[in-house]
């Protein structure tokens, strides 16, 4: 396995194992299977791909979480090097259980940063106020609408769109089904992002949010591991 996770408290912690460079292999390898117009060269400030390799790593360590693995709406990682990095939330993954009761949404904002302090993390919190805000483009029901939508035509299981309707709420807490998992990719000489994400947790429990099981995703020196991912250069 290329990452290891552990657990303080709700947080997992995310580590390459046996090292770093092994879990950007697993990266690399799984972006040259799925990602179009792969390689690209690296610019440090292009935070568009910095921000969606991150989402990618994301995925990846979702893949390595969950067996099965829920369906996913991704709004960047299945194209990491595209030209536009999309502001829709970053992964919606959707289980549908043996009965309608068992279906459940996972939504997964993912922030990039090679920042020591991790201040960006709290950037986190903006992304879930999207969810239930004023904007209807960037709503969760709005993505839930995309979800009936793939499952009608693209996933041909018609049979499953009324039950993605359960599903939908009005607030934060109202989503009984929902689990928020705010993610963080960051350097390990950074400061520890267990505070960061602990406040970040405080922050979205006080609005209401009912389940959040936080990522942290760490990579020593992180700035190198994301040029070699876009350049698919050890």
């Amino acid at each position: 396995m290329a990452f290891k996770r552990t657990n303080r408290g709700t947080i997992a912690l995310w580590q390459g194992t046996p090292s770093c460079s092994a879990a950007q292999r697993f990266v690399r390898r799984w972006l040259r299977e799925n990602s179009p117009a792969y390689p690209t060269i690296w610019i440090p400030d292009n935070t568009r791909l910095k921000g969606n390799l991150g989402e990618c790593i994301a995925f990846c360590c979702a893949s390595l979480a969950w067996n099965p693995m829920p369906r996913c709406l991704a709004a960047n990682a299945f194209k990491t090097l595209g030209n536009i990095s999309r502001s829709e939330i970053d992964l919606l993954w959707i289980g549908f259980g043996t009965t309608p009761n068992d279906d459940f949404i996972i939504q997964q904002e993912v922030k990039t940063t090679t920042s020591r302090t991790l201040d960006y993390a709290a950037a986190l919190i903006t992304d879930y106020e999207k969810s239930f805000g004023p904007d209807p483009y960037l709503t969760l029901n709005t993505h839930l609408q995309a979800v009936k939508s793939k499952l009608k035509y693209e996933w041909q299981q018609p049979q499953l769109v009324n039950r993605v309707n359960a599903l939908q709420a009005q607030t934060p807490a109202l989503a009984h089904r929902l689990t928020i998992i705010p993610t963080l990719i960051h350097d390990l000489n950074s400061e520890d992002p267990v505070p960061k994400l602990t406040a970040v947790e405080a922050e979205l429990k006080a609005g209401g949010w009912r389940h959040i099981e936080s990522w942290a995703i760490g990579f020593k020196g992180l700035s190198d591991h994301l040029k070699s991912m876009a350049e698919d250069k050890p």
